[in-house]
């Protein structure tokens, strides 16, 4: 049996859900109030308060009243992956291709991923946050600036950067669990996407539109596409995916089937390579949707087939064919919009649109020219066959929701 672990809707996961069905027993712990996203025929728990001590009593309740099945513990959501690991390593009847603990704790914990991958590939200079003192310790060996981040949160949340020893005044007295790193000097931040099994690898190279210290200053519109590495210097391609593989051979046991989203400080123009950070996860803006519109492939269908399956490697050998145009996902912000004019505009979306999602509420505030982007509005995967055809693409979809379309 496998249980899926998940806060939000049933869209996300449908083809998850379905091909698990297809295999194998299936049980889905939910929020309540998500209960209405999913067929009846799924069978739910729901939980009023999705917290963990009511996740560990479900899933126990569920392994109580099986005597003769595997039962493994799998989720999308970052925060839940540890938890799913320490599920799995308690139940002496866990399917050995759920994430382990080990496994998931050095894919969460920044200051363990740091540590145990040191002398596998290369990272930025770092050491244990412990308090201020130390942080200029730290600053006199790293005079270009260090970056205190959170042992285990992702994305920048929660980052202090640090230039000069005075920006430690704004530094909370009471902060803990942090970590600190050098400032690292690069030209763009690469990730490698994919799943992982039995040392055989699917990967993915995509590219953020903007470096991740400056996404919540920037009021660009969001962009993470295919790696123009694929074009430019398919050698430094081929050398994250070596890198990819590396880690996961180092941080996984042999049955584990592994969904990774990884990070890369890359210089394109030195050519060098640093390892920022790792997730058991699919990355976040849509890459699984970047994913298929680049291969044709559903990842979250062909983990689920890993899952349930004994053909690992014929699973991942089959995943080789690249689309040859390039994909972006795309996401203009907002201040706030009117919803229902929104909604108005999304249905003049062009037809050349591959996935579409908005995020925007019932608020109505006027929207000028100084604040129209400054929150994603929606976010759209399409494809492009050039940096013109790309160009033409955004004035197209920004033209969409600007102002005087509202």
């Amino acid at each position: 049996m496998i249980i899926l672990i998940h806060e939000f809707g049933y869209q996300s996961v449908k083809t998850f859900v379905e091909t698990i069905r297809k295999n194998e027993n299936l049980k889905v712990i939910i929020h309540t109030y998500k209960k209405k996203t999913f067929p009846s025929y799924i069978d739910t728990i729901e939980l009023d308060d999705f917290s963990i001590e009511n996740i560990v009593e479900a899933v126990e309740n569920i392994s109580k009243n099986i005597s003769n099945e595997n039962v493994g513990c799998v989720t999308f959501d970052e925060n839940l992956v540890e938890l799913c690991g320490i599920l799995n390593d308690r139940n002496s009847r866990s399917n050995k291709k759920c994430l382990s603990a080990v496994t998931s704790y050095l894919l969460t914990d920044k200051l363990l991923m740091r540590s145990f991958l040191g002398n596998i590939v290369p990272e930025p200079n770092f050491s244990e946050y412990t308090g201020k003192e130390n942080a200029k310790k730290f600053l006199k060996t790293n005079p270009n600036g260090i970056v205190l981040k959170p042992r285990a949160l992702y994305s920048s949340r929660g980052q202090y950067y640090v230039n000069k020893e005075s920006d430690l005044n704004h530094i909370p007295i009471s902060l803990n669990n942090y970590l600190m790193e050098e400032k690292v000097n690069y030209t763009s931040m690469y990730t490698s996407d994919g799943l992982y099994t039995n040392g055989n690898i699917f990967v993915t190279i995509h590219q953020y539109g903007e470096k991740i210290s400056d996404s919540e200053k920037n009021t660009a519109p969001l962009k993470v596409k295919t790696a123009d590495l694929y074009e430019k210097d398919p050698k430094l391609i081929k050398k994250i995916e070596k890198m990819a593989k590396n880690i996961l051979i180092n941080v996984s046991t042999n049955a584990e089937v592994i969904p990774f989203h990884f990070e890369w400080f890359v210089d394109t123009k030195k050519r060098t390579i640093k390892f920022c950070e790792g997730a058991a996860r699919f990355g976040g803006a849509y890459i699984p949707e970047l994913i298929m519109a680049e291969y044709n492939v559903d990842v979250k269908q062909m983990y689920a087939k890993l899952l349930t399956s004994s053909t690992d490697a014929i699973i991942l050998g089959n995943l080789k064919l690249r689309n040859r145009l390039t994909s972006i996902s795309f996401s203009p912000r907002f201040s706030s919009l009117n919803q229902k004019k929104l909604i108005n505009n999304m249905l003049d979306f062009p037809n050349w649109i591959l996935f579409k999602k908005s995020y925007l509420d019932n608020r109505k505030v006027i929207i000028t020219e100084e604040n129209w982007m400054t929150i994603q509005a929606y976010t759209v995967v399409f494809n492009y066959s050039s940096q013109l055809d790309l160009e033409k693409k955004e004035k197209i979809l920004l033209n969409l929701l600007k102002p005087n379309k509202i």
